[in-house]
């Protein structure tokens, strides 16, 4: 989609639904769409944004802490910058059968910086709402 048909489909919305698939694909056509530009405009307005696991990480300042997960090759990027919406790591499927292993090794890696990661299990999501976050 153009970066106009983009635009007109956010305005007719109330809540913008991002799924998973490879996280760097995704961003990728994000960023390509111009999706990226106007979403902050219409959060803003009271949009409400639901993403699912690349759908989330999106979400956060940075993106290339998944690529034990998903395979940064699949797109080509020239950053690996999120939409920033949250200041922190979200990291899915914490207890999925294939990607939990890998989740554990992310999450270690990450515990020797100073960002906060939060964890998520397949069956749970993250509320965030300004500095309000909840887990369910």
């Amino acid at each position: 989609k153009s970066s106009i048909d983009v635009k007109e489909m956010l305005d007719a919305a109330d809540v913008v639904y991002m799924s998973g698939g490879n996280t760097y694909y995704l961003l990728e056509h994000v960023k390509k769409s111009g999706f990226s530009n106007v979403l902050k405009d219409h959060l803003d307005a009271g949009m409400l944004y639901l993403g699912s696991s690349a759908g989330a990480v999106i979400t956060c300042p940075r993106i290339d802490f998944i690529a034990d997960m998903d395979n940064p090759d699949r797109a080509s990027l020239d950053d690996f910058k999120g939409l920033n919406l949250v200041d922190f790591l979200i990291l899915p499927h914490i207890d999925h059968k294939k990607y939990g292993p890998k989740a554990s090794k992310i999450a270690h890696d990450l515990r020797k910086t100073d960002e906060t990661i939060i964890g998520l299990r397949d069956n749970q999501a993250l509320y965030v709402e300004d500095t309000f976050i909840k887990i369910y």
